[in-house]
């Protein structure tokens, strides 16, 4: 029954969301190269066998198909999926056809449509976090420890309640979910800079695995973490709701701090 519960509650909310995902980045390649006068064979949601297909008007075979981890954009004149054209025979195509062709089309052309599909990406998690923060709006906790978990690394290094959490590895924290990301990108040792009555104290800690949740069958999760926590209900703030301006500068930081995290991670 377990298994059963982890495909309800893991696996097809993973695939929605991959289906999604994969949607944007290959409408992007479509599209940009529908308005270059590159033809598209075909788009498909995943891959292998066919479930589902229509063809549009101008000869492109929209289509799902059964693995659903993946999908690709097939151009005109490509050998597979991939987009190869080294193995293709594009003589067999009329003149006006090899217009129309990937393979035929200037470099910097090539270039836009690649990069179309993550641009795509960044666009839809940049409309995301805009609407979030737009229609919902943003709440914050400022890096102040509210609380220290017992026989932890933030104990033993003497962190109190109330000091205030400055950088994490030189990197300046302005909120608490600063600092979990900087921890969960950390090696081993993290050092802290804190303010305490107006005085700056530097630590060094061991990061630990430790549980920070459970699971539906309360079986405790675990994850990189220093032991302090941020009291949401005593320092919650609200900010950014319904502010055109605001909403975009704070959606273009979080595309950019999750992308900075990635590659340093």
């Amino acid at each position: 029954m377990e298994w059963l519960l982890n495909i309800v509650y893991y696996i097809v909310p993973f695939l929605i969301l991959l289906g999604v995902l994969v949607f944007v980045h290959e409408f992007g390649h479509f599209i940009v190269a529908r308005k270059l006068g590159v033809s598209v064979s075909a788009f498909s949601i995943g891959f292998g066998k066919d479930l589902w297909s229509t063809t549009d008007k101008q000869g492109t075979v929209w289509k799902i198909s059964a693995i659903p981890l993946g999908g690709y954009c097939q151009f005109l004149g490509d050998a597979d999926e991939a987009s190869t054209t080294a193995e293709v025979d594009l003589s067999k195509y009329t003149e006006e056809e090899q217009k129309h062709l990937f393979a035929t089309q200037k470099p910097i052309k090539k270039l836009a449509i690649a990069i179309a599909g993550p641009l795509f990406n960044y666009l839809f998690a940049f409309m995301v976090f805009f609407c979030l923060f737009f229609f919902i709006g943003s709440y914050d906790i400022p890096p102040i420890v509210s609380g220290v978990v017992e026989n932890s690394p933030a104990q033993r290094a003497g962190i109190q309640v109330d000091d205030k959490v400055l950088e994490v590895n030189g990197k300046k924290i302005i909120e608490w979910a600063d600092i979990s990301r900087e921890v969960s990108i950390a090696p081993e040792t993290v050092e802290l800079l804190i303010e305490r009555n107006g005085e700056k104290i530097k630590l060094m800690l061991k990061t630990e695995e430790m549980d920070y949740a459970f699971d539906e069958t309360e079986k405790p999760l675990k994850r990189k973490m220093i032991g302090i926590k941020g009291e949401a209900k005593r320092f919650k703030v609200t900010k950014d709701n319904f502010n055109f301006v605001s909403s975009v500068k704070k959606s273009a930081l979080e595309i950019y701090n999750v992308t900075e995290m990635s590659l340093r991670g």
